[in-house]
């Protein structure tokens, strides 16, 4: 459930540790791995962090809905005070582009779907 803010590196990092990645408020600035770890990856970070103080909405959760022919289909909700504020799906196929920081986090979802299952793309 990460920061709607947090831009993720696309390799899944092992079992257990947080992804690394930067902050699409300020891409260029390096985040404290005690942030990274407890702000960025979980989200609910506006105590922690002012970029994300500065944003309406707290979290972004994903849900694995299905996997074929290459394309996983991503449920995702926008969360605000721990209630949905938005909801979609989205499908993410192995070559195509994330330019959003939704699309990057539902790419990254996949990404540790498969470490945690042993799947292939």
């Amino acid at each position: 459930m990460p920061c709607p803010l947090f831009v993720p590196d696309l390799d899944a990092p092992p079992i257990g540790d947080p992804f690394t990645g930067c902050c699409d408020a300020n891409p260029v600035a390096e985040i404290p791995f005690e942030l990274l770890s407890k702000g960025c990856n979980r989200g609910y970070a506006k105590s922690l962090c002012t970029r994300a103080a500065s944003v309406t909405v707290d979290a972004h959760q994903f849900l694995i809905k299905s996997h074929a022919d290459g394309i996983f289909r991503v449920a995702w909700s926008t969360e605000s005070e721990h209630a949905p504020v938005a909801v979609g799906t989205l499908e993410i196929r192995p070559n195509d582009p994330s330019d959003t920081p939704l699309e990057r986090q539902a790419r990254a979802s996949v990404a540790a779907y498969l470490r945690r299952t042993g799947g292939v793309w």
